[in-house]
């Protein structure tokens, strides 16, 4: 399984990731590469920084609504 990297992680953590969705978006993100659609492939960790730009709070259940609303990656069953 990919982990993402401490440089990933402050990408995609921004301050606006629970601990909880941080620790989801570890232990699934094979899963969520391998879901995403044919357009977005290698384009998971950039979207996953989406998350960076909002003043949200990304608890996990809002996390996996983000990614399969915004990127069409159903990850509901994570």
């Amino acid at each position: 399984m990919n982990r993402l990297n401490d440089s990933e992680l402050e990408n995609v953590n921004g301050g606006v990731l629970t601990p909880e969705a941080e620790d989801w978006i570890n232990r699934n993100y094979d899963a969520i590469v391998g879901r995403a659609p044919v357009s977005l492939k290698g384009l998971v960790g950039p979207a996953m920084n989406y998350v960076t730009t909002t003043e949200q709070i990304f608890d996990i259940s809002t996390l996996k609504s983000t990614l399969k609303n915004n990127f069409g990656i159903n990850v509901d069953d994570l």
